[in-house]
């Protein structure tokens, strides 16, 4: 299984929830970026920060094990129903 693709096609889809929902741009993952985003949908900027830096982990890295796509799942899903 490509846990790779999968993992990118998720970060994907939550870029493109946070657009959505929030209004936000996506083209730019600073700082001011997810303090805005932890403002408006009311999750914590540490947990947003936690979750942003694993998924771009898991970006840089080549490849994506199994275990590290479930964790991905548990930010995004969290995030998801947090919001």
């Amino acid at each position: 299984k490509d846990h790779k693709a999968i993992a990118e096609k998720k970060i994907l889809y939550l870029l493109a929830y946070i657009r959505n929902k929030f209004f936000l741009k996506t083209t730019v993952i600073d700082q001011a970026f997810k303090e805005e985003l932890s403002l408006k949908s009311g999750i914590t900027l540490s947990e947003i920060n936690e979750m942003f830096a694993y998924a771009e982990s898991l970006s840089a890295s080549e490849e994506v094990t199994e275990n590290q796509l479930i964790k991905l799942n548990q930010y995004v899903e969290d995030f998801y129903k947090n919001t």
